[in-house]
C-alpha cells in the first residue's frame, strides 16, 4: 500500500512539473514583441524631433512615403492633421508590428497617436490622434494584442 501512495505521489509531481514547463514554454513563446524604434537599424534615443508646417494649398496631401518605417508613420500623421491646426512637432515614433504610436505636439496641446499598418493598401492610417498618454486597454480596443500593447508602451517611454 506505501509502494502504491509513492508511487502515485510521484507520478503526480512529474505531470505537475511536466504541466508548468509547458505553460511557462506557452507564456514565453506569446510574450510581448520587442518594440522596433524608427523602424529601422539605427536607433535614436533622445529627442528626436521633426518640425512640419502645416498650412497654405495642398499641405497635408501628396505622396507619402509608404512601408512600415518611422518617415511613412510621420507623413500618415502629417496628412490626417487638420490645415487649421497650425504648426505640428513630431515626436519620438515607435514602431511594433503593424501599429505604431507617433509623439506630437501643437501649441498648446499634444498627444500619442495610433496608427496602423494597412498591408493591403501599403500605408499607415491614424486610428486616433490621442490626447494623452495610452494605457494597455485602450490600445487593446482597437484590435491589438495585450504583447504588442505592452510593446509599444515600453517602447514610447523608453525613447523619452
Amino acid at each position: 500500500m506505501n509502494r502504491a501512495i509513492v508511487t502515485l505521489i510521484v507520478v503526480v509531481g512529474l505531470l505537475g512539473a511536466v504541466g508548468i514547463t509547458v505553460m511557462l514554454y506557452v507564456a514565453r513563446q506569446s510574450g510581448p514583441a520587442h518594440p522596433v524604434p524608427y523602424g529601422g537599424n539605427n536607433p535614436s534615443y533622445g529627442n528626436d524631433t521633426t518640425t512640419v508646417s502645416i498650412g497654405g494649398s495642398g499641405s497635408g496631401t501628396g505622396n507619402a512615403p509608404k512601408g512600415p518605417g518611422k518617415e511613412a508613420v510621420q507623413a500618415a500623421f502629417t496628412k490626417s492633421w487638420p490645415a487649421s491646426s497650425g504648426t505640428v512637432i513630431m515626436g519620438n515614433t515607435i514602431v511594433v508590428s503593424n501599429f505604431a504610436l507617433q509623439v506630437w505636439t501643437a501649441d498648446p496641446m499634444g498627444g500619442e497617436a495610433l496608427l496602423k499598418y494597412d498591408i493591403v493598401s501599403g500605408e499607415w492610417h491614424v486610428l486616433s490622434q490621442g490626447g494623452g498618454l495610452w494605457g494597455v486597454a485602450a490600445l487593446m480596443k482597437y484590435g491589438m494584442d495585450k504583447g504588442t500593447a505592452l510593446s509599444l508602451l515600453y517602447g514610447i517611454r523608453q525613447l523619452k
